[in-house]
């Protein structure tokens, strides 16, 4: 396997990065954009807020707690924020159809999250993984914030 690929998912060369060669070897289900309410400032963003609706979707689907992989990527920080996901670790059952998707952006809703437009990833519509990471890329002026790794993730990918 060249540098470039990883479990079958090509990084584009413009995109390699650390975070686009680790998020690479994920099987990612569900991409995900999550904004804020319009009256929340960057005061009021933390992840307390996203945890609690991935509790509602590991309940919903019973996920053992904090067994779904995500990965967060704020862009917007001097305008209107908003986060990028990609989520992992539904059992192959829930994928069938999409439902999963649709259940994360509701579960968003229901903690009081602003919009949020969830769908099945598909690494045939684009290169998701870099665009996630393209906070990283040199000489890209992207207004982003950190990224935000679930533990899950984390264990996972310094377990390889």
């Amino acid at each position: 396997m060249d540098a470039g690929t990883a479990e079958g998912r090509t990084v584009k060369p413009s995109e390699q990065n650390a975070d686009a060669l680790a998020l690479a070897k994920v099987p990612w289900q569900v991409f995900a954009t999550f904004t804020l309410r319009p009256t929340w400032t960057m005061c009021d963003l933390n992840d307390r807020r996203f945890r609690a609706a991935v509790h509602l979707v590991e309940r919903r689907y019973r996920i053992r707690q904090g067994d779904l992989q995500w990965f967060l990527a704020l862009e917007g920080v001097s305008g209107t924020p908003h986060f990028h996901g990609l989520i992992a670790g539904f059992p192959p059952d829930v994928i069938n159809g999409g439902g999963c998707a649709r259940f994360v952006a509701d579960a968003w809703h229901r903690k009081k999250g602003g919009f949020a437009y969830a769908r099945l990833y598909d690494a045939s519509k684009g290169d998701g993984i870099g665009y996630q990471s393209k906070r990283t890329r040199e000489g890209d002026n992207v207004d982003r914030g950190s990224p935000w790794y679930s533990e899950s993730l984390l264990r996972k990918l310094t377990a390889a």
